[in-house]
Order: structure tokens, then C-alpha cells, then sequence
């Protein structure tokens, strides 16, 4: 099992432009999931590649947190991902006739490791880090339209989980638009975004 801790939000636009705080040189992961959307809020399904199998559960909320223009809900979630123990992948129309939803995510990166109370940015090539933080924009396509989701997600012990979201989080608002439309009415977890399409 992964535990993470994760702030998202979801916009109709992008709040802001990829290059403000990621590097254009680098071309961003593309990846085809399924997504199960007829699971509850704190309950996530997706198939990555068709061949690997995700669930994930929430568990706490940790409040509503606030920045200068800006807020955000925290959500603790528990990790559970393997194989898909099938010598034939399930085809996509079968999925998407039985309540599965077809997304194709482009993402930036950035690794944030937290140790000793300092944050440093790292190369994704770098070995795991044991604490720390990632940094995500994902264009999410789904039925032909762009959604975008904003995220930082923290990992490492329990007990780090919200100092190290919470320190890297300060860190990016000191530069995140003041008014970007990060507000906690649109932070939540992908099952709760998922809902719209059901």
C-alpha cells in the first residue's frame, strides 16, 4: 500500500501557463487510463495501459487550508497497484459500455525531496526519494473536450505527509496566481470529478 497526501483542484481552462512553472524543453508523459466513475467520492478504480490495475481509498480530509486568494482540501489516500491478472486486457469497448471513462492524461512534473526542513527540487531521473513532494499539471481529455487539473501530493511517513505538503504548497503560492481560481469549491479527488460524467 501507498499512502499520499493530495491537494487538487480542477479547471475548464488552464489557471496558468505550463511555462510559468515548467520547463517546455521537456515533453510531458502521455499516458490512456480508464477510469471506473460509477465509485464513491472516497473510492477510485482506473486501469493504466489496460494492463495495470489502481484503487485507491480515501481516508481523512484534513480541513480546508488557506493562502493569500487561494484555498485548498486536502485529502489522504491509500494506494493499492498491480498487474491485471488477465492474459487477454479487457477491450475498450467493453469498458466504456460498462461504466468505465476513457481519459488521455498529459502531465508535467516537478519532484520537490523535503529533508531537514529544506525543500530542493530534484531530476525525475533520481533515484526514490523517501519524503518529499510532486508538483502536477495535467491536461485531462476526455469525450473530446480539455479539463485541467492542478495537484501537489505528498508522500513519505504519516507523520510528514501534511508538513511536507504543506511547506511546498507555501512554497509554490508565493508564485501561484493570487487569483487563479484555487478556491476549495473546485478541490477535491478525481472521484468526486469523475461524478460529471456519469
Amino acid at each position: 500500500m501507498k499512502q499520499t497526501m493530495e491537494l487538487r483542484w480542477f479547471f475548464e481552462q488552464p489557471p496558468f501557463a505550463v511555462g510559468d512553472f515548467f520547463s517546455q524543453d521537456l515533453t510531458p508523459r502521455q499516458r490512456v487510463e480508464y477510469h471506473f466513475a460509477g465509485a464513491s467520492d472516497g473510492t477510485g478504480i482506473r486501469l493504466h495501459d489496460r494492463q495495470n490495475i489502481e484503487t485507491s481509498l480515501r481516508g481523512d480530509i484534513a480541513g480546508v487550508l488557506h493562502w493569500d486568494g487561494a484555498s485548498g482540501q486536502p485529502e489522504v489516500w491509500n494506494r493499492w497497484q498491480g498487474p491485471l491478472d488477465s492474459l487477454q486486457p479487457p477491450h475498450n469497448e467493453l469498458l466504456e459500455s460498462n461504466g468505465w471513462l476513457k481519459i488521455t492524461r498529459l502531465q508535467h512534473v516537478r519532484l520537490f525531496g523535503i529533508s531537514d526542513n529544506h525543500l530542493t527540487e530534484h531530476s525525475l531521473s533520481v533515484d526514490r526519494l523517501e519524503s518529499g513532494c510532486l508538483f502536477l499539471m495535467n491536461l485531462l481529455q476526455v469525450r473530446n473536450r480539455d479539463y485541467w487539473n492542478i495537484a501537489i501530493k505528498a508522500f513519505g511517513t504519516p507523520d510528514q505527509l501534511m508538513y511536507n505538503l504543506r511547506m511546498t504548497a507555501d512554497r509554490l503560492f508565493e508564485r501561484l496566481p493570487k487569483h487563479g481560481g484555487f478556491s476549495a469549491d473546485n478541490s477535491y479527488g478525481y472521484p468526486h470529478w469523475l461524478r460529471r460524467f456519469q
